[in-house]
């Protein structure tokens, strides 16, 4: 089994109810597990952020670096990780929500125990950080995964 991760900050599109920086399943690659997500506030101003499970996703943008944790000489993973969307998801549910503090590294890990969420194979299952309520901002996150 390998362990993924791939970090960023959004830096074009601000998350919204329905965007924001994620990764989604690949066509053919299989289902993968998330295994934990961290979010942190780059302002001094509060902001309620989310994890929302997707059924399709939008446009993506900023195409992130996978890294495969316990092999580094591995090849990387079908999943496809970026920092924003300039379009909306489909969003099934937002599984987690959270106010970050009005501090710059004010954050939440989320974690998803021994087995992980699963994330059905295709291109259109997969989750977002998002916004689900009052004024988005920009964040620095970081997404791990198994497979």
């Amino acid at each position: 089994m390998m362990r993924i991760s791939a970090a960023g900050r959004t830096v074009t599109n601000l998350p919204t109810a329905a965007r924001g920086p994620g990764v989604f399943a690949g066509a053919t690659g299989g289902a993968f597990r998330l295994i934990e997500v961290g979010v942190f506030n780059t302002t001094a101003n509060a902001v309620a952020v989310g994890l929302a499970v997707c059924t399709a996703t939008g446009t993506q943008a900023g195409t992130l670096t996978e890294y495969v944790e316990d092999d580094p000489s591995a090849a990387a993973a079908a999943e496809g990780a970026f920092t924003s969307q300039s379009s909306d998801s489909t969003v099934a549910a937002t599984i987690r929500q959270a106010s970050l503090g009005a501090a710059i590294g004010s954050g939440i890990i989320w974690t998803f125990g021994d087995t992980g969420l699963l994330i059905p194979e295709g291109t259109a299952n997969g989750v977002i950080i998002n916004c689900p309520t009052g004024t988005a901002q920009h964040l620095d996150f970081y997404l791990v995964w198994t497979k």
